[in-house]
């Protein structure tokens, strides 16, 4: 059996003290103390400004990594998502570059930002919204769940173009339209040229063909008459 007067007291605890009393003594009062200092509400709310202040610094960066597209550019992902292309994977087949905060800079909904109403973050304005004042020619086709700045879009989230778009697309087609008749059109007056000069050519093989028979007509009649 055990020995009743043996101590269950580590050897190398101070003062000889258990985990439980170690605990009790020094961890205890430092939780409580920790705990008194978080349930602060200046200290909730310092913590709270800090995590918002953290929060739009990543948007405000995420914002930067946006870029202005060419209207050939636009007009090309436009393009591909009426023609069925329409998702983020097919848009980086047209245009390597892109990235997600290009498109958000170009999409009608905005992703959510998670803290709202805040006013100004430590003497920071709030960061603006991603979608000021310009032309939208992208909407996804779902909403995602989770879709908040920043957002970065996943290779199978996929888009359908704005009323702007579908104006762009009426015009391109348009253009496209009378570009084809152009075309033809100038086939046309090249095979109409061609027949004109063929015309001609044959006309004056006639002239000639016409005058030697005349010259030999006069040559036997001269020579009937000797």
């Amino acid at each position: 059996m055990p020995d009743k007067n043996i101590s269950n007291k580590p050897e190398n605890s101070p003062q000889g003290l258990t985990v439980r009393e170690i605990y009790d003594t020094y961890g205890r009062p430092l939780a409580e103390r920790a705990q008194s200092l978080i349930s602060n509400p200046v200290v909730q709310a310092e913590m709270q400004r800090a995590t918002r202040e953290e929060y739009y610094k990543k948007v405000k960066a995420y914002e930067d990594q946006a870029f202005n597209l060419t209207n050939k550019e636009i007009e090309d992902l436009i393009w591909s998502i009426h023609i069925g292309k329409n998702t983020f994977e097919d848009l980086k087949q047209v245009m390597p570059s892109i990235n997600s905060a290009t498109i958000c800079k170009y999409l009608l909904d905005e992703p959510e930002l998670r803290f709202k109403n805040e006013g100004l973050l430590g003497g920071i304005p709030k960061v603006a919204s991603l979608n000021v004042k310009r032309s939208y020619y992208f909407q996804m086709t779902k909403i995602p769940t989770g879709f908040y700045a920043p957002y970065e879009f996943e290779p199978t989230d996929s888009f359908i173009l704005t009323i702007t778009a579908e104006n762009m697309i009426y015009q391109l087609e348009k253009e496209r339209h009378m570009q084809e008749l152009a075309e033809k059109s100038l086939v046309i007056a090249e095979d109409s040229l061609n027949e004109s000069k063929q015309s001609t050519k044959y006309a004056m093989y006639a002239m000639y063909a016409s005058t030697i028979g005349i010259l030999i007509a006069l040559i036997q009649i001269y020579l009937s008459l000797k």
